[in-house]
């Protein structure tokens, strides 16, 4: 019996991954163009760093995470997400003196142990960028225009940017007294979760998508009326800017994210083609996050992006991607057990002119070796066979054209060459 993967848990195959390739390329040269450099991270990190990061009260650190702990007793996890992260990284490494203002991107997977469905897999992946080190709200429009752009550039239309402040320490402790009396007028719509919620943390029931709880969610005030001086105030610039960089945006007054370090600007693009999943990119400020993980005050907002999403949204849109490298210049067709070894010198010397170029290595017929040069868009097939190789020339065929010519063995590479300038 053939072993299967992990459910949840996808192999992406060459077909695929050249669609992951094209939308990783396009995010980096965006991110790169906003002053963005590349950080990596490990998989794998202390189970604290999540529970203090993330919040032990939301559903990822409390029923979604992968930990364990390892032969030496050490509480380990598979990151859920990448914001705490990075940010550990960014102290750890004491990048706040190095660099002091800080912005990194980062392209990878997650692991959340969820129902696998459409758009969300145990393992997933998501690609993203962090700015640590400031707390202007122009830099909220910044990680907004990013995102936009490289969907711009994707030819995504049609989405939805969902914009909503969700306070801060001074502000969201009185609105959420506010929140549970009202919400206490509507319990029983509210589902066996957010009822442990109410009392753990109602703050998180405004992210429930259960058609009950949106329901009493929506009965009750909107946290936009309860902002302090400093969140109105802040979400005000953070309008303008927007309005300044002409990003059309829809208010959310009950958008909040499913983690419990964000403050102030929250925002979701949303995808009307996808469904009830129809999420592709959020993000926000995170100003508290530092703090929770040992370091100093830092504001900090950034955004992901999940790409299963991103490409489902592609695929739904019908946008063809560029498949051009898939493609070779040119392909070796062998005719014979004796045309092999100077057909192979002829592909080394190919590739070392930077061409693209494949030999058959499975003894197919002619038929066959030109067939398959079709299906890889080849410009030209090289066919050398023990007939070419008595009277030392190779037959050239222009796969565009069908035209053939003949070439001395020896000048094939500078011919193509040519022939390809």
């Amino acid at each position: 019996m053939v072993i299967k993967a992990v459910r949840g848990m996808n192999d992406i195959l060459p077909d695929e991954i050249i669609k992951w390739q094209y939308l990783e390329k396009i995010s980096r040269q965006v991110f790169e163009l906003y002053g963005y450099s590349e950080i990596r991270t490990p998989i794998l990190e202390e189970t604290s760093l999540f529970i203090r990061g993330i919040g032990k009260t939301t559903d990822i650190v409390s029923k979604e995470m992968y930990s364990f702990s390892d032969s030496k007793g050490r509480k380990l996890t598979l990151r859920p997400e990448e914001t705490a992260s990075v940010l550990r990284a960014y102290l750890e490494h004491s990048l706040d003196k190095k660099c002091g203002f800080g912005k990194f991107y980062y392209a990878g997977p997650m692991f959340r142990s969820e129902r696998p469905q459409s758009g969300r897999s145990r393992q997933f992946y998501q690609i993203g960028i962090e700015a640590v080190g400031s707390y202007s709200p122009y830099l909220d429009c910044e990680v907004i225009d990013i995102l936009l752009k490289v969907l711009a550039k994707l030819k995504i239309e049609g989405y939805v940017l969902k914009l909503n402040s969700v306070g801060c320490k001074k502000c969201r402790p009185g609105f959420k007294k506010i929140l549970k009396n009202n919400l206490a007028k509507d319990i029983n719509l509210l589902c066996p979760d957010c009822r442990r919620r109410f009392n753990s943390n109602v703050f998180r029931i405004l992210d429930c998508k259960k058609s009950g709880c949106k329901t009493a969610v929506r009965k009750a005030p909107a946290i936009l009326n309860y902002l302090c001086e400093e969140c109105k105030t802040h979400f005000g610039k953070v309008k303008q800017g927007l309005e300044l960089l002409r990003i059309a945006y829809k208010l959310d007054a009950y958008l909040v994210r499913g983690l419990d370090y964000y403050t102030k600007t929250a925002f979701e693009v949303e995808h009307p083609l996808l469904g009830a999943q129809n999420a592709i990119a959020a993000g926000g400020r995170y100003d508290d996050l530092s703090l929770e993980l040992g370091g100093t005050s830092l504001g900090a907002c950034g955004m992901s992006m999940g790409m299963e999403r991103v490409l489902m949204t592609l695929d739904a849109l019908g946008e063809g991607l560029p498949l051009a490298h898939k493609a070779r210049d040119i392909y070796l067709a062998i005719i014979g057990k004796e045309a092999f070894n100077p057909g192979y010198k002829i592909l080394q010397q190919l590739r070392n002119q930077n061409l693209k170029a494949e030999i058959d290595y499975q003894g197919k017929s002619l038929k066959a070796q030109l067939r398959l040069a079709g299906k890889l868009n080849c410009k030209y097939v090289i066919i050398l066979g023990e007939d070419e190789i008595k009277k030392n020339i190779a037959t050239l065929k222009n796969m565009t054209t069908g035209k053939q010519s003949e070439v001395e063995i020896t000048e094939v590479a500078n011919e193509i060459r040519r022939l390809l300038d």
